[in-house]
């Protein structure tokens, strides 16, 4: 909701259960940290270099969910540079 409009913890929860994730996964959606915005750059430095010389275990390990949609976009956005990378560097051999 924009962080107009606070949600109640008592109706995360419910919304929570429903959906099948953690309550702090709504509740903490739009951190935006100092430590939250490293993470993210770190992710973004990491896999923005040639595919070759990342890992696709280092790459696999990166979860897909985090608490924090930043991260969350990120992780989901730098995979997907990664892959499409991989997939053209081997159409090119």
């Amino acid at each position: 909701m924009a962080d107009r409009y606070p949600l109640a913890k008592d109706v995360a929860e419910q919304i929570a259960q429903r959906l099948g994730v953690s309550t702090s996964y709504l509740l903490c959606v739009s951190i935006e940290d100092e430590d939250t915005l490293h993470q993210a750059d770190q992710i973004f430095s990491e896999l923005s270099k040639h595919a070759v010389s990342v890992s696709e275990s280092y790459v696999n390990a990166l979860k897909d969910r985090d608490d924090a949609l930043t991260i969350e976009l990120t992780t989901a956005l730098m995979k997907a540079v990664y892959y499409q990378q991989l997939e053209s560097s081997s159409c090119l051999e």
